[in-house]
């Protein structure tokens, strides 16, 4: 598991914390912020180059925030020069919205798996 990095989200670091004990592994280190605004601001510390990356986030309390620091995360260790990032979400936001509810409205899930990918998830 030496090529492998394991990140905690804001909103379960107590689950990455198990995941990376059973692992016997160190959690990858990652220093998480909000601007005044409300912005987020992520700085990956541990390097990620040629690894492969597991960020732990789920839906939950606060799911736009959550959201936004999910993908910062993912596209900061894919600028980083991760191999590949999984993304690992107990709690998938939106997915009440898998269905389109009339002809003028969307696939919400689809879209946030739309804007993960972009950010550089492949799993």
């Amino acid at each position: 598991m030496r090529n492998t990095v394991i990140f905690a989200g804001t909103s379960c670091p107590a689950l990455a914390g198990q995941i990376c004990e059973n692992l016997g592994m160190a959690p990858g280190e990652a220093e998480l912020s909000q601007f005044s605004n409300g912005e987020t601001s992520v700085r990956i510390l541990t390097s990620v180059r040629e690894k492969d990356v597991f960020v732990v986030q789920s839906g939950s309390p606060k799911i736009n925030d959550t959201i936004m620091e999910l993908l910062i995360m993912i596209s900061a260790c894919k600028g980083g020069s991760a191999t590949k990032v999984t993304a690992v979400i107990p709690y998938f936001p939106y997915n009440r919205q898998s269905k389109k509810k009339s002809h003028r409205g969307t696939i919400t899930a689809r879209l946030l798996a739309n804007l993960m990918g972009v950010a550089g998830v492949r799993h």
